[in-house]
């Protein structure tokens, strides 16, 4: 039993200095906490203050996403846009506004071109 301790003893300070401590970004109106786990820092806490109270919000997870694509997407819009009356958005009356327009709903803009990889932080 007296070999025993001893080991018991290194075996715990070993298993409580693996442990890392948690991040934490906070100040009068907001808190973000990640913990390091096997696949990288995850978001464990996300609070906003409302009034004198703390909200925590849902779940999230802090996952980074990177989309990529091996060709150049291209930069006109794949997707038709309705009016609440069924009409083309924007009508051709709007014509100034077109360029606009094409730019703010091309697939790079709208964050659907290429395949989407998804994954967590390594270093915190």
């Amino acid at each position: 039993m007296k070999q025993l301790t001893p080991f018991l003893f290194l075996l715990s300070c070993a298993v409580v200095m693996g442990q890392t401590k948690p991040l934490i970004l906070s100040n009068e109106k907001i808190k973000i906490s990640w913990n390091q786990t096997q696949d990288g820092w995850e978001i464990n806490l996300a609070a906003v203050k409302k009034g004198n109270n703390w909200v925590n919000l849902k779940t999230p997870l802090g996952e980074n996403t990177l989309l990529f694509s091996a060709e150049k997407p291209k930069n006109t819009p794949d997707s038709v846009f309705k009016s609440i009356t069924g009409e083309k958005f924007p009508e051709d009356i709007y014509h100034y506004q077109t360029k606009q327009w094409a730019e703010s709903t091309n697939p790079v803009s709208l964050n659907t071109a290429g395949k989407a990889i998804y994954f967590f932080a390594k270093k915190g």
